[in-house]
């Protein structure tokens, strides 16, 4: 049965059977630009990209270094797909509500020159309009103004203080204050008195009471009299300044007009009709603040420099393109400022901030607008409040640019701009788990993410896919600038990929991988002085790369070498087995044998698993061990019920366990303590199995085989040692060329096997015989023994509960 089951080593890993489909060496071939297999994914990510409809971005899943950003870049570059190009944006200033900045969208590449032009308009008044003010025509009017308020002032006055004269009243100010109004006084000869001041006359008798009486009536009928000449004087004033002003006005606007002409001759849209006229208006408002504004000759300074404010008349452009191709923009840090953009603040004082228009700045989803934009999926999760954003901008096809609703105010109002609307195509990048968990628990992900572009992390070998496979060998090699390699060290590369997709005939599409293998090989080769990276470099890279990630699996090893950790790879042991167990830290994962026993006995508690009882398994390894119930249940309770109890661990296991790779290794151990046969302890077991004792393949069968091989090398290869596993894991056998080179030379064996029959054979040495038609097997076979062992431990349970 042994050699019958024994697989050969060129089965233990793949080889080209063709090298020459292989160049001698990458030199003096240039790369094509080809996309390795995915036929699947590339046509999902074609119908996204090309379909421009609401919802129809796209998902892209595989696990991370499967070239899925370099893949979509390629797409988009080979595909050329149509877009509408995107307009510029800018903002500018809400003159009535400075809180709600307004967008102006125009034509692709005219911001800047609308920016510009808006500067030069503003530049020109603040040196016009002082000397148009100042200009003789202007200045004679406002003298004719100024000569009739004199005349209609002074007549006014005149008439009024000849009413008061009539009653010895006249009028004066403080000579303290040149601006009061005047108050009315009571003249007394030469003498101007206040009222105050005539009581007090009236008091020491230096006026008659009667006088006194006469002068007290004056100033109360006077009083509402003067309130309204001052009253009058004021409309004068006011009148006075209103026509001053309309005056200089007309005279700035005719330069404004002709400005703001020449202006909407190149611009002109509603919004900047609407914006240039509140420009305007606002300018002639506030023609003070341009009269002590001028700057001085040959001044270039922006409108917002030294002096009086003009930051109002700026434009802030957040979006400007000109050519004709799509935007791809590639965003790596998705936090809410660096997608959707923010309104910046400034400090204005100890602990007052403020912001304007000016300070919003956009982010990579507005640079994108009418392309596409990428995104890492976990990144943009690991906010809410950004992924909530994402899918309302999405969803409204618009976008408003304020601060995250977590971001302390500062102090700062929080402007409401107008929304951006908004026609980008969002490509986000994730794994297939991440992907689903999304969907289960995200009911509007499908209504805006409703493409699903599914990466495989591995491709079929075929002439076709080998020699896209060498174009992105070498296409790396270009663009990293290193040493070409030779066929036998694309010989181990391409082995390697095998290996990293875990299966003969499939190639592993982990590129970054790749490219760090071929980087680390050439690092090797410089080392050596060799001109080409060879096979031996290749082996190099990938020995150093695992010795450097496998530091617990050296110290594993080490506890098993010194005894500490109990694991027996000779003679022969009654329901004592080695399974084969996978270990993963990070990138690197190990195999190691684990010591599997069992004791059986009289009772009805079946199979006992330790660890289950200890809760330290998971549901998948409790699968299992149900399914080794059915089986011992269907095979052998064919006259009468299993009763029996049988206690199964895993010696010196400490973690938690899940998985139902163990199931035969439990099933093999049960069966030798039933039949009270012994197991070579040589040998180490891996596989699954079914209801009806059919094996099953597992995954890490590599790291499994090399895990045992390594605890057997350490302590010598007998040339009788070896590893059980699956028939069907035969394919994704990639074992090391040590492992390789020890089963070519007979000192390792690998035995293939597909019923627990074949397995028990191999382990025992006994026949496990055949069943005949009433159910007894071949006498003394294997199964026989199980069958009276199991009958025995029934007639004493039996036994047992008489006695009770």
């Amino acid at each position: 049965m042994k050699t019958k089951r024994r697989i050969a080593a060129a089965d233990a890993r793949w080889g080209l059977k063709n090298p020459d489909l292989l160049p001698e060496s990458t030199a003096n071939i240039e790369p094509r630009d080809v996309i390795i297999g995915q036929d699947r994914a590339i046509k999902a990510l074609k119908l996204g990209l090309e379909l421009y409809r609401s919802g129809y971005n796209v998902f892209v899943c595989g696990i991370a270094g499967t070239g899925r950003t370099s893949t979509v870049r390629r797409m988009l570059d080979r595909l050329k797909p149509h877009c509408a190009l995107a307009e510029d944006y800018c903002f500018v200033h809400n003159f009535l509500e400075p809180e709600r900045p307004r967008l102006i969208q125009l034509p692709r590449g005219q911001a800047p020159r609308f920016r510009d032009a808006v500067h030069e308009m503003v530049k020109l008044l603040r040196r016009e309009i002082e000397s148009l003010i100042n200009s003789e025509t202007v200045r004679a009017r406002v003298r004719q103004i100024e000569s009739t308020f004199l005349e209609k002032a002074g007549e006014k006055t005149r008439i009024f203080q000849e009413k008061l004269g009539q009653e010895n009243l006249g009028l004066a100010r403080s000579p303290d204050d040149k601006t009061a109004f005047p108050e009315l006084v009571y003249l007394h000869g030469e003498k101007a008195v206040d009222l105050a001041s005539l009581e007090l006359m009236a008091a020491k008798g230096e006026i008659s009471p009667e006088e006194a009486q006469r002068a007290r009536k004056a100033f109360e009928d006077f009083e509402p009299i003067l309130h309204e000449f001052i009253a009058e004087q004021q409309r004068l004033q006011s009148e006075l300044i209103r026509e001053r002003g309309e005056a200089e006005k007309k005279a700035v606007a005719v330069a404004i007009g002709s400005l703001k002409n020449l202006l909407l001759a190149r611009f002109r849209t509603d919004a900047i009709e609407a914006w240039i006229d509140q420009v305007e208006k606002t300018i002639l408002d506030n023609l003070d603040v341009f009269r002590s504004a001028e700057p001085p000759p040959g001044d270039d300074l922006p409108p917002e420099a030294e002096g009086p404010d003009f930051s109002a008349f700026d434009v802030n452009v957040i979006l400007t393109s000109d050519g004709d191709g799509c935007p791809i923009v590639v965003e790596n840090n998705p936090t809410w400022t660096n997608l959707f953009g923010n309104q910046d603040r400034v400090n204005l004082a100890p602990g007052v901030y403020g912001t304007d228009f000016s300070r919003i700045k956009p982010g990579s989803i507005v640079r994108a607008q009418g392309g596409y934009l990428i995104l890492n999926a976990a990144d943009v999760l690991n906010d809410n409040m950004v992924w909530q954003n994402l899918k309302r901008v999405l969803r409204t096809q618009e976008l408003v640019i304020q601060p995250p609703e977590n971001q302390p105010p500062q102090g700062a109002p929080i402007l409401n701009p107008d929304p951006i609307p908004m026609n980008v195509k969002v490509i986000l990048l994730g794994s297939s788990h991440l992907y689903e968990l999304i969907s289960e628990n995200d009911h509007e992900f499908g209504k805006v993410f409703k493409v699903k572009a599914d990466f495989d992390t591995a491709v079929d070998v075929d002439k076709e896919t080998l020699d896209s496979y060498l174009q992105v060998l070498i296409r790396v090699i270009r663009d990293e600038k290193l040493k070409d390699i030779t066929r036998d060290g694309l010989l181990e590369v391409l082995e390697e990929s095998m290996r990293l997709a875990g299966r003969k005939g499939r190639l592993s599409t982990r590129f970054s991988r790749i490219a760090d293998m071929l980087r680390e090989a050439d690092y090797h080769a410089e080392r050596e002085s060799s001109p080409l990276i060879q096979g031996s470099h290749v082996r190099t890279a990938v020995h150093d790369y695992n010795e450097r990630l496998n530091l617990l699996e050296e110290k594993l090893l080490r506890r098993i070498r010194e005894g500490d950790i109990h694991i027996d790879t000779e003679g022969r042991e009654v329901g004592q087995i080695n399974g084969l167990t996978v270990i993963s830290v990070g990138e690197h994962a190990f195999g190691l044998p684990a010591r599997v026993t069992c004791r059986v006995g009289v009772g009805k508690n079946g199979i006992l698993d330790i660890e289950r009882e200890a809760e330290m398994t998971g549901s998948t390894f409790e699968k299992g061990g149900l399914i080794l119930q059915g089986f011992l249940t269907g095979r052998y309770a064919t006259t009468h019920p299993l009763t029996f109890s049988a206690s199964l661990c895993f010696e010196q296991s400490y973690s938690f366990i899940d998985g139902d790779s163990a199931s035969s290794t439990e099933l093999f151990c049960i069966l030798s303590a039933l039949a009270n046969a012994p197991i070579e302890q040589q040998l180490a077991v891996t596989g699954s199995v079914d209801q009806f004792g059919r094996i099953q393949p597992v995954g890490g069968i590599n790291e499994k085989v090399e895990g045992f091989f390594s605890v057997c090398m350490d302590r010598g290869l007998t040339g009788s040692q070896g590893v059980i596993l699956p028939q069907r894991n035969v394919g994704d056998l990639m074992l090391s060329h040590r492992v390789v080179e020890a089963v070519e030379k007979k000192q390792f064996h690998i035995f293939a096997i597909t019923t627990v029959d074949e397995g028990m054979e191999i382990l025992t040495g006994l026949p496990s015989g055949v069943q005949d038609e009433r159910g007894r097997w071949t006498p003394d076979s294997l199964n026989d023994r199980i069958q009276i062992r199991l009958k025995e431990l029934h007639d004493l349970a039996d036994e047992d509960g008489d006695d009770k």
